[in-house]
């Protein structure tokens, strides 16, 4: 787990929605030209300001990953002490986190 402090504290809910309007941007490219199966390559959407960490999620993972406005797709253990989220789900590959959106 990060430390907030070290992180950026409260701008590193802007990167995040930052992180999260590219990471849309490119699925709306990319969802109807690879197969179901196949994963693609998505920025890491968590709190951490200098995190560009890779998470390739297929179609469908990326889907569950953002299945509510507040949900994000983060690399294990990607989840910043301290911002108020919490993880919802743990895969080997990806970690699905609500954010707190005060």
């Amino acid at each position: 787990m990060l430390d907030l402090d070290a992180v950026g504290g409260k701008s590193g809910q802007n990167s995040v929605s930052a992180r999260v309007a590219y990471n849309r941007r490119r699925w709306d490219l990319e969802k109807d030209c690879l197969p179901i199966d196949d994963r693609m390559p998505f920025v890491c959407e968590c709190a951490n300001d200098g995190c560009l960490g890779i998470l390739e999620l297929t179609a469908l993972e990326h889907e569950a990953g953002h299945m509510c406005p507040h949900w994000t797709a983060v690399l294990p253990g990607h989840v910043v002490q301290g911002d108020r989220s919490r993880t919802l789900v743990q895969h080997p590959h990806f970690w699905v986190v609500e954010r707190d959106v005060d």
